[in-house]
């Protein structure tokens, strides 16, 4: 048999869906206990049980002789949440997390809107998910999560141009993966893996593995989540004497493989490669040792050494950051890190 569903959390879901389509009054105030033990056909104890968990999640407040009201949470919940993620068709990485932050909202109860951005070139999705960002601004979503442009000059200048949509209306931004600009931090939460740390912990298991001379490979432009990876492994070189300069840094168009071997080429006694991502690490010729990030499945079998990337709990947390938002907007805006995890694989 099914598990039997508590009377008192059945109370509590149908309130939290009328809460979230906006069905009470505008000043916010609860009908009283007795008209819900009415409503419900329940007893007063099943109410305040479901009252008290709606407190608990931060929908309801009591305010003393006057009765039960809709918080600040649910004031601004009008049960839609945006997400406004570039390369969510160009990137494995990011389809998954825009589902994974599809599938979390929805588990908190949250209509998820997910705008295709179908441009061809990461100039036409930022000016795509400009568009985007006015729309969603215009149907009153609770709160929006965010995925900053990258590879382009005026990145941050178009990231800030998105997220003034929100701002104008005073609707909560939590940025994922990366911040706006490379080096410096913004006012919005930010909920990111440590790709610091993800560094670090590859290069000691690639240096330790015999791997001596590492270059780290990315396209020009790229965000601060590269730059932070390419750090952790300058990190684990010089943390093991070895020595680390600019000529360990290939920067090459990641997708023509022509030119990224032309310029792996140009290095003398490389013996690993350290790709930004394991879509990258995985295209390239197979006499080439490598190393990435990420690990997810591509076309091409994995069978080198990278990082896991906690993308579903990277998901979650950001949902779980928004709400918190919501309910408190003037807290100082925070850099949320989830931890890396090293994925030997054969190969390091």
């Amino acid at each position: 048999m099914g598990r039997i569903t508590p009377r008192h959390q059945k109370v509590y879901t149908a309130l939290r869906h009328d809460i979230l389509l906006g069905k009470y009054s505008a000043d916010g105030k609860i009908p009283s206990e007795s008209m819900l033990v009415r409503k419900f056909g329940v007893s007063r104890i099943t109410v305040r049980h479901a009252m008290s968990d709606l407190k608990r999640d931060g929908f309801l407040e009591a305010r003393s002789g006057s009765g039960t009201y809709l918080s600040a949470l649910a004031r601004h919940a009008t049960g839609m949440i945006g997400l406004v993620i570039p390369d969510y068709l160009s990137s494995p990485f990011f389809r998954r997390l825009g589902d994974e932050l599809v599938r979390a909202g929805k588990d908190a109860g949250y209509t998820m809107l997910l705008g295709s951005l179908p441009g061809n070139t990461p100039a036409a999705r930022a000016h795509e998910a400009v568009a985007l960002a006015k729309e969603y601004a215009s149907r009153g979503v609770a709160g929006v999560i965010i995925e900053p442009v990258e590879f382009m000059p005026d990145s941050a200048d178009l990231t800030r141009e998105i997220i003034s949509a929100f701002d104008a209306l005073n609707i909560p931004v939590i940025l994922i993966d990366r911040e706006i600009s490379t080096l410096e931090r913004s006012d919005y939460d930010l909920v990111t893996m440590d790709n610091l740390k993800a560094g670090l912990l590859l290069g000691r298991h690639l240096i330790a593995n015999g791997s001596k001379r590492l270059v780290f490979l990315m396209p020009p432009l790229s965000a601060s989540t590269n730059i932070q990876r390419m750090l952790g492994l300058a990190g684990a070189v010089m943390e093991a004497g070895l020595n680390w300069s600019r000529d360990n840094i290939v920067y090459a168009n990641t997708n023509d493989v022509k030119a990224v071997v032309k310029a792996l080429a140009a290095k003398k006694k490389t013996h690993i490669v350290v790709c930004h991502n394991d879509q990258v690490a995985a295209s390239l010729p197979k006499s080439i040792r490598v190393a990435g990030f990420d690990a997810l499945e591509t076309k091409a079998k994995i069978d080198f050494p990278t990082v896991f990337h906690p993308v579903g709990k990277i998901a979650e947390t950001a949902i779980s950051a928004l709400l918190e938002r919501i309910k408190r907007p003037d807290e100082p805006p925070r850099k949320i890190l989830l931890e890396p995890r090293l994925v030997p694989r054969k190969g390091g």
